[in-house]
């Protein structure tokens, strides 16, 4: 029988092999009644995971599905196991991995993707600037319709609710608008007596606005900007790091000048002593010491601590650090880490981190030898943003990732491995 054959009959048999597994994983207590629809939702993962081409995309979502069964089998003898938490991460993966599918083997053309993400940005971009100068459209609609409080009142947020999801959500976007609608102006310039010869100038309006905003409200998206366009132009390695040197300096220069963040800086020499030291590190509040879970949600305690927060609990066992602690498990604040990378070694341990870190790597050296400015641009921007930012925990940002991601595979798909 022929491979294709094999591999077709192979995902044939997933959902009969699926069916006899369900009601062996169904044991933890308490999950009766309605609570069995979330356990049919998990199902859905590997069938959707094992139709999915991609060895790391594949393994990543095999491996997540893998570790919820898991916590459900070990919730029947440890009981403060909270196996449901993880759920709301499966499902969203399982959306992902639909997006991803769809898109990758999708007939749209890669235009007309670039075409309906021009539009949202640009929307979007046009919104917050209106919120910017003070007026926010969102809040004049919806305060006809129920009571409305601006949350970030004069501040670039459009609709998506936070400054950096729509700093994120504009700089995966800018390579898509280099080259597009640019507008032209010829000069002529003289050349003495014989005449002159034209000068056309082009510029492109759309990406200059955008760009504006992002130094306007500085973010890791504006440094992942800054070094994306250094990568589309393909100067080599020296303009990328003189590039990410004037990222990095115009956003410490702001922090320095706005004071935002700046404590968080101050901070970080003791708290990299605490974690050396003691295993352990205590925030700053209210005059006294405090670790992370002991201080209130509204109180942003910063990236530096949430990061060794979330570090201190994967150096206690080997095993934390190897496995981490599972999907939506609680790291000591009720918000995102603010870190893809460390959220992947939280959640999946070294082996989930490794995945994310060998599909990263095999998929810039496929655009690279394809010589696909756009998405391998657009895909680093996305890669840098999530170093210091919850990009794939945001519907909007993360739905613009997965699109992204499912262009390059269709480009796998269609030219191959290279």
């Amino acid at each position: 029988m022929k491979e294709k054959e094999l591999t077709y009959n192979f995902q044939e048999w997933t959902v009969p092999a699926l069916f006899l597994i369900l009601p062996f994983v169904i044991l933890v207590p308490g999950m009766i009644w309605t609570s069995h629809h979330l356990f049919f939702i998990l199902m859905v993962l590997p069938i959707i995971a094992l139709s999915i081409k991609n060895l790391w995309v594949r393994s990543f979502l095999l491996y997540a599905f893998l570790y919820q069964i898991t916590l459900l089998v070990f919730a029947i003898k440890y009981p403060l196991i909270n196996a449901g938490s993880g759920l709301s991460v499966i499902s969203s993966l399982i959306a992902a991995a639909l997006v991803y599918k769809l898109v990758s083997e999708s007939r749209i053309q890669s235009e007309k993707w670039f075409s309906i993400i021009r539009i949202a940005v640009i929307l979007q971009v046009v919104i917050s600037i209106s919120q910017y100068l003070g007026f926010n459209p969102i809040t004049f609609v919806m305060s006809n319709l129920i009571s409305t409080k601006e949350g970030m009142p004069g501040d670039f947020v459009g609709t998506i609710g936070n400054r950096n999801y729509l700093m994120a959500f504009a700089a995966m976007s800018i390579p898509l608008f280099i080259g597009w609608k640019s507008i032209h102006w010829k000069i002529e310039k003289p050349l003495g007596v014989d005449g002159c010869y034209p000068w056309n100038i082009r510029i492109n309006i759309s990406l200059i606005v955008i760009f504006i905003v992002l130094c306007l409200a500085p973010s890791p998206a504006t440094l992942a900007a800054v070094i994306g366009l250094a990568v589309y132009f393909n100067r080599g390695w020296k303009w990328i790091v003189i590039s990410a040197c004037i990222a990095l300096a115009y956003v410490y220069g702001y922090v320095i000048f706005k004071g935002a963040h700046l404590t968080d800086f101050e901070r970080l020499p003791d708290q990299l002593n605490q974690i050396w030291n003691t295993g352990k590190v205590l925030i700053p509040f209210n005059g006294a010491l405090y670790p992370a879970e002991y201080i209130p949600n509204w109180y942003d305690i910063g990236r530096f601590s949430m990061w060794l927060t979330a570090l201190s609990k994967l150096i206690t066992s080997w095993s934390a650090m190897v496995f981490g602690f599972g999907p939506g498990a609680f790291w000591g604040k009720a918000y995102n880490l603010h870190s893809e990378y460390m959220a992947a070694w939280f959640y999946f341990g070294l082996i989930g981190l490794s995945v994310m870190i060998g599909y990263i790597y095999t998929t810039i050296r496929f655009l690279i030898k394809k010589k696909d400015m756009i998405l391998l641009s657009a895909f680093v921007i996305l890669c840098l943003d999530m170093g210091a930012n919850h990009t794939l925990h945001i519907a909007t940002t993360a739905f613009l990732a997965v699109i992204i991601c499912g262009l390059i595979e269709r480009e796998r798909l269609i030219y191959g491995k290279l």
